[in-house]
């Protein structure tokens, strides 16, 4: 794969985080949040060499960074020291997202990004995801779902069985249409 012109190998999850590669999970209980642990917790953990000084946590740099980003990604919560477990599946998939955005990623890699979330969340989402986009962070969105695809993403890559079937422009005529016809191999 090519970002920004340059080849992009990436050996380990650490290696894509040296490299400013966040990723969020289509499975956020399982791969995106620690249940147990508060908001601010699972924000700052892709994000320690920020907030770290010495192997120390800057607990004031933490503080604020996280208070900005419940401001930002409008995370509907009475506190960061809250578990997260006790905020609804949007605001714990924006905290998913927060925490890749606190480490100032070139390239976001989101999975199915509005799976198990209600239809106010998903407006949310939608527009995190076009401003993260207007900020110059490369975004890519993977979705079974052709409107997210068509409202998100200037250029659709439709896969079958890891192979690409066709690429697609989004000022296509017929763009849902098309879309279909090439996840069904209709030519």
């Amino acid at each position: 794969m090519f970002f920004r012109g340059e080849r992009l190998i990436v050996k380990s999850p650490q290696d894509a985080v040296r490299q400013g590669i966040g990723y969020v999970s289509d499975d956020r209980k399982v791969e995106g949040i620690l249940s147990v642990r508060s908001i601010r917790e699972n924000m700052s953990l892709a994000s320690m060499r920020l907030i770290c000084r010495n192997g120390v946590i800057m607990n004031e740099k933490e503080k604020n960074e996280v208070l900005s980003l419940i401001s930002q990604l409008m995370i509907k919560t009475s506190g960061m020291e809250k578990p997260i477990s006790e905020l609804s599946g949007g605001n714990q998939q924006k905290v998913c997202l927060a925490k890749w955005v606190m480490m100032q990623p070139r390239l976001l890699i989101l999975n199915e990004p509005t799976r198990g979330i209600d239809v106010g969340a998903r407006a949310d989402f939608y527009k995190i995801i076009n401003k993260l986009a207007r900020s110059h962070i490369g975004i890519i969105v993977i979705s079974s779902e052709e409107d997210e695809l068509i409202g998100l993403c200037n250029r659709i890559i439709v896969m079958r069985e890891g192979r690409e079937i066709a690429e697609l422009d989004d000022r296509e005529e017929n763009l849902k249409s098309n879309i279909m016809k090439s996840m069904m191999g209709i030519e």
